[in-house]
């Protein structure tokens, strides 16, 4: 089953990730970007990972993500938001999990800081 190949891989990765019906979900410290060091959790629907990637990120919080309005309610209830952000060139990639979190990384780094 190709969401218990993610949740495994996750779990390899030293992440806390179970599987919430058709989800994997996870706790996530951003390594980066305006909100480093908080800790959020993570939700991937990866139906048929590796082949393809999970279509985007699921956060709670509700951080909404900046830039264009490509967010949307997440079928995991009313804390979370989902980021509709492909993965690009996913079939160039090496299918991993550890690419997924790379991109999971370099969404979180465009939050930036501002001064208050």
């Amino acid at each position: 089953m190709a969401l218990t190949d993610l949740r495994d891989a996750l779990v390899a990765a030293g992440y806390a990730a179970t599987i919430t019906g058709d989800f994997v979900t996870f706790p996530y410290e951003v390594p980066i970007g305006a909100h480093a060091g908080t800790t959020v959790q993570i939700g991937l629907q990866g139906l048929d990972f590796p082949v393809n990637p999970p279509g985007g990120v699921h956060v709670s919080p509700r951080l909404q993500h900046p830039g264009d309005n490509a967010h949307h309610a997440s079928p995991l209830g009313a804390a979370w938001i989902y980021w509709s952000r492909p993965y690009p060139d996913w079939a160039q990639s090496s299918r991993t999990a550890s690419d997924y979190l790379a991109h999971i990384r370099k969404l979180f780094s465009q939050f930036v800081a501002t001064a208050a």
